[in-house]
């Protein structure tokens, strides 16, 4: 209490004045530093977008990739469990609630594409599926990183 009473009484205009100057400084530098974390921060989700955004183009090439004919191809299965495996990895590293987004299959429709074989439709029915919720992810970063 007594700070406060010799902090206004008694003291002189210049105390005054370089007391409103220091706080102001330390208000300016509170900001500048809420500032920076900001920014901080939309650059991890930048960074993480742009990742995302890789593993669509993978996922789309593979997708453009379809197994001709009517023999199944495991190389191409193989390919759609890696990239699968890959996002859920990058996934599980920055955002669990992402990963359950991602691996959520309960409204995955059942993609008929008649240039796909046997077994490669239950596949190719996935990577799509895996490819709308990783999109949705990345319209979304700022909730889930």
């Amino acid at each position: 209490m007594d700070a406060l009473y010799r902090l206004f009484c008694g003291t002189r205009p210049f105390d005054q004045l370089m007391f409103g100057i220091d706080a102001a400084v330390l208000a300016v530098s509170i900001a500048g530093f809420l500032v920076s974390l900001v920014v901080l921060r939309k650059s991890k989700v930048r960074k993480r977008q742009k990742s995302i955004r890789e593993f669509i183009a993978r996922g789309q090439q593979i997708r453009g990739n379809i197994p001709q004919g009517s023999a199944d191809t495991p190389e191409w299965t193989n390919s759609v469990n890696q990239l699968i495996q890959d996002v859920a990895s990058f996934l599980e590293k920055y955002s669990p609630n992402a990963l359950v987004v991602f691996l959520d299959t309960t409204d995955m429709p059942t993609t008929i594409n008649p240039l796909v074989w046997g077994m490669s439709q239950s596949d190719y029915a996935r990577l799509n599926h895996c490819l709308r919720n990783l999109r949705s992810i990345m319209e979304n970063a700022e909730a889930y990183f």
